[in-house]
């Protein structure tokens, strides 16, 4: 009878450590775009703002698919490390400098850019192809599958962006 508990805490503790969201379509993720962009992940900064840790990370421009960008633009995603204190937040986007990415963007009133739906809104770009991060996001509901090839994925977008 031990085992069958440990094994439940255990499985119980692993699911706490989620973010459950909304699977998100790429139609939404369009629709809801300010900008759409492929970029290279540059520097990045954590700092505190309002007792919560985000990260600043600069992106160098490489394709603009929806929207208007500068060649060199940033976004803030939610946790980070500031000196010896850390925050994660499950389901948050992972932006490592050097990653190729493709990065659908909202601006908030502030101006200041965030990528949508926490990891949904982000692709990560390996040879021709792309590929997906949901680590600590526990996604529920249906959504049509998406491209994996960076070519089928610009089409995609661009064509629900003249929608």
């Amino acid at each position: 009878m031990r085992p069958i508990v440990v094994f439940l805490v255990l499985a119980h503790a692993a699911a706490a450590q989620a973010t459950v969201a909304r699977r998100a379509p790429l139609s939404d993720l369009v629709q809801r775009a300010d900008l759409v962009v492929v970029a290279t992940v540059g520097a990045t900064e954590s700092f505190w703002r309002d007792q919560r840790i985000l990260t600043r990370v600069e992106l160098g421009i490489e394709d603009v698919w929806h929207g208007r960008a500068d060649q060199r633009i940033e976004v803030v995603t939610l946790g980070g490390t500031v000196g010896d204190i850390g925050q994660i937040v499950h389901g948050a986007p992972r932006l490592s400098p050097g990653a190729r990415v493709v990065l659908f963007l909202r601006a908030r009133a502030s101006g200041e850019l965030r990528v949508l739906e926490l990891s949904q809104g982000v692709f990560y770009v390996e040879r021709s192809g792309v590929r997906r991060d949901f680590h600590g996001l526990r996604l529920v509901g249906d959504a049509p599958p998406v491209p994996r090839m960076l070519v089928e994925l610009e089409h995609r977008v661009r064509e629900l962006a003249d929608e």
